[in-house]
């Protein structure tokens, strides 16, 4: 299931962390006074929203707990409205929506992760039976077609 989206998984985990980072221990008063805070968070959270319109929609169907469609719609607002947008809105989305997101996501990498490694596994394993089918196969070939020396011919060059 690796389409375009989950390779960004990764940049979806840092801009969660620096989120998190930034309105941990705040109250809503601090991040509305401190304009370069409140104008981080928007920039993160644009940027994940930016991240998550690289998911297909089967992708986005199958983990549900993710609010795909909420966070896209901010970044289409903070992109294209900037000024308008409510700041009591962004400190939710932040305080509220990303904490669990980037529990998920991590485990969705973890998840990815262990299946990368099984899948790696499996391709080695493969890999080694398929030389040993073909060392097998061309040792048969061999018993069945010995190669017989070709005679060589007297040099005649005096």
């Amino acid at each position: 299931m690796y389409v375009k989206g989950w390779g960004f998984l990764a940049h979806m985990i840092r801009d969660c962390k620096i989120i998190i980072q930034l309105t941990q221990a705040k109250t809503f008063k601090q991040f509305d006074k401190d304009e370069g805070l409140n104008r981080a968070v928007i920039y993160a959270l644009l940027n994940l929203g930016e991240l998550m319109k690289t998911f297909s929609e089967t992708d986005k169907n199958e983990i549900v707990s993710i609010p795909w469609k909420d966070i896209i719609r901010f970044r289409n607002r903070a992109a294209h409205g900037y000024h308008n947008v409510s700041l009591y809105v962004t400190w939710n989305m932040a305080t509220k929506q990303i904490p669990p997101l980037l529990v998920e996501r991590e485990q969705k990498s973890a998840e990815q992760a262990e299946i990368a490694e099984k899948a790696e596994l499996a391709e080695q394993a493969e890999l080694a039976e398929l030389a040993e089918l073909t060392e097998t196969a061309n040792l048969a070939e061999q018993s069945q077609n010995p190669k017989i020396p070709k005679k060589e011919k007297p040099n005649t060059n005096f």
